[in-house]
């Protein structure tokens, strides 16, 4: 649908990508749940919002919404426009392992830190549990050029003492991992 630019007001992070043809990817952070239960009931009251849901279901295939809270260890950065193509790494995690997973990755973060920039990290609290995602921001020349700068950017993170540790400590507590290289859309405030 051409035009549709629907976003909601009162968010710090308004991220829209294209991972996949058909595909979109929109996050959303609010102030609290609070801030979330206003801007929904902003957004049913919208006319065009309701016209523009209107036009868009009978063109959905699937829909999938989560409810995160972002790790207190990795605030999620401002939206700022350095280029490139991001990528969104998603596990589900095996029930009860949060906290470990989340301490490994504290220390972690810094081996790839240095390598590439980390956009932002949540975790499930609505909807599918016990999922994580995190996303990475690599520079932007060509979209071959891209994923080699990806791949370089993680075989140079193995290289570092402490991220084949914490590879270690973290894959056995996961059940499932995608990773989704995702292009910002024209309105999207993160690009």
């Amino acid at each position: 649908m051409t035009g549709a630019n629907i976003t909601p007001t009162k968010t710090n992070l308004d991220v829209n990508y294209v991972p996949l043809p058909s595909t979109i990817v929109h996050i959303w952070e609010f102030e609290g749940y609070l801030g979330h239960t206003q801007e929904m009931d902003r957004l049913r009251k919208d006319p065009t919002y309701q016209k523009f849901l209107k036009d868009l279901r009978p063109m959905l295939i699937s829909r999938d919404n989560q409810i995160c809270l972002e790790f207190a260890f990795w605030k999620s950065r401002p939206p700022v426009a350095l280029g490139g193509i991001y990528e969104m790494r998603t596990y589900l995690l095996k029930p009860g392992n949060l906290l470990e997973w989340e301490t490994n990755w504290r220390r972690g973060l810094e081996c790839r830190r240095q390598f590439c920039e980390p956009v932002g990290a949540w975790f499930s609290q609505l909807g599918k549990l016990n999922y994580v995602h995190h996303m990475w921001n690599y520079p932007y020349v060509s979209f071959a050029n891209d994923l080699e700068t990806r791949k370089k950017t993680r075989e140079q993170a193995w290289k570092v003492d402490g991220w084949a540790e914490t590879v270690y400590n973290t894959v056995r507590l996961i059940e499932k991992m995608e990773a989704n290289i995702l292009l910002p859309m024209d309105f999207s405030s993160l690009k």
